[in-house]
């Protein structure tokens, strides 16, 4: 239980969080490029037995691509991975990775909030599976399900598989940002992301 209630952040500054969100992840991208998130080696531990025989992929939220080339690495010269991202540079920085290929990487920038997101970037019912690494907790709970529904439109039917990993209620990340004193909670469960650097305390 908390010992006290977390402070919300003032609703004109949350509108203000919400409609720049896309400036702030490209402006951290731009400041960080491709140091600040190490490659996700991990992943195959976690997810291994569910992307074995797949060979189309969505990564949703890929940031700089570290998940998305130890993915290529451990499904075999056929894979094909579609990847989007909010920022447009993180973006670009996929695109500039060392081993980035036209034709194994799809890289485009992508809302996933808003309505057919990945229409004419990845073809409906075609992806094997899709990887959702640390997204859901940067959108709006009241937003989620169009993203959701982005993702699921990609999915082979019955087949596909969504993949996720993310932060929890009552984790330590949460038990840090419903801290004292801290003012980063915009709705219950939501909060403004620490890895964005815009300078709250």
């Amino acid at each position: 239980m908390y010992a006290s209630k977390p402070r919300l952040v003032e609703q004109a500054l949350a509108d203000v969080l919400e409609e720049r969100a896309g400036r702030y992840w490209t402006e951290f991208y731009s400041l960080h490029a491709n140091k600040f998130y190490k490659d996700r080696h991990w992943f195959e531990h976690e997810f291994g037995g569910h992307l074995v025989g797949k060979t189309t992929f969505l990564e949703a939220g890929c940031g700089t691509g570290s998940t998305i080339y130890p993915l290529l690495d451990i499904t075999g010269p056929k894979s094909h991975v579609y990847a989007c991202d909010f920022a447009s540079t993180a973006v670009d920085l996929v695109r500039r990775h060392e081993q980035f290929s036209p034709q194994r990487v799809t890289a485009f920038e992508a809302d996933l909030t808003q309505s057919d997101a990945l229409l004419g970037h990845v073809p409906p019912a075609s992806v094997d599976a899709a990887l959702m690494v640390f997204v859901l907790s940067a959108i709006s709970p009241r937003k989620m399900r169009h993203a959701l529904e982005n993702v699921r439109h990609a999915l082979k039917d019955d087949v596909g598989v969504v993949c996720f990993r993310d932060y929890a209620q009552g984790d330590l990340c949460e038990s840090r940002m419903r801290g004292e004193g801290r003012q980063r909670l915009l709705e219950d469960g939501f909060y403004v992301r620490g890895d964005v650097g815009i300078g709250f305390r």
